[in-house]
């Protein structure tokens, strides 16, 4: 089994989890159930059948899940969800990307890249509107028994290795240790989503709180 099949495997099994539960868990922990699935349906189909053809895909699949984690945030915190910030913020900024990408006639690979740096940046804007709430509402005594804290806080240290990858990728693909690196942030992002999966049970069993 190569890196990439457990890769898929992680994600499956914590989706697993969260479809097992899912009727006790609260709307967030839903959304998040339904972002693993998309997640593992999209590098499913880009790595065991398009493998190197596969952009569009990625594409198709990141614009997606991005729509899914600003809902989370939209309805998980209640300072983002007053404004409405998750449901207009999706649409608005997906739009605007694709047609300036579309009157640029931007190559379908830089594409890909600067939409990953577009979610990135919105993605840990509101991990940290999301801290800021949470400090705000003094929860900080009991802040590791909060659902939601630890679900941003996978979502901020994934994002952040990504956005890096990405922003850098014009120098990490040339250097010689990128198979390392490359390996390195895969390793980072399966940690991230087998820790989903013991939150989402937690969740569940009550044993974690929500940010409301």
């Amino acid at each position: 089994m190569s890196y990439k099949h457990i890769y898929l495997f992680i994600i499956l099994i914590s989706f697993a989890v969260g479809l097992f539960n899912f009727k006790g868990l609260n709307k967030g922990g839903r959304i998040l159930t339904i972002y693993l699935l998309s997640v593992f349906i999209t590098e499913t189909l880009c790595i065991v059948f398009f493998k190197k053809n596969n952009l569009l895909e990625y594409i198709i699949g990141c614009s997606f899940q991005y729509s899914l984690v600003l809902l989370y945030f939209n309805e998980s915190f209640s300072n983002i969800r007053k404004r409405k910030l998750g449901l207009i913020l999706a649409p608005a900024s997906l739009g605007f990307f694709f047609i300036y990408a579309y009157l640029n006639n931007t190559p379908i690979r830089k594409v890909y890249e600067y939409l990953v740096l577009m979610e990135g940046f919105f993605i840990i804007s509101f991990c940290l509107m999301a801290y800021y709430y949470l400090l705000v509402k003094d929860m900080s005594t009991q802040i590791l028994r909060v659902f939601d804290f630890w679900v941003i806080s996978l979502f901020f240290l994934s994002w952040s290795i990504n956005y890096f990858y990405w922003g850098f990728s014009g120098i990490i693909f040339k250097n010689k240790n990128f198979s390392t690196i490359y390996t390195v942030v895969l390793t980072i992002n399966c940690l991230v989503y087998f820790a989903f999966g013991p939150l989402l049970y937690l969740s569940k069993k009550k044993k974690l709180g929500t940010s409301d």
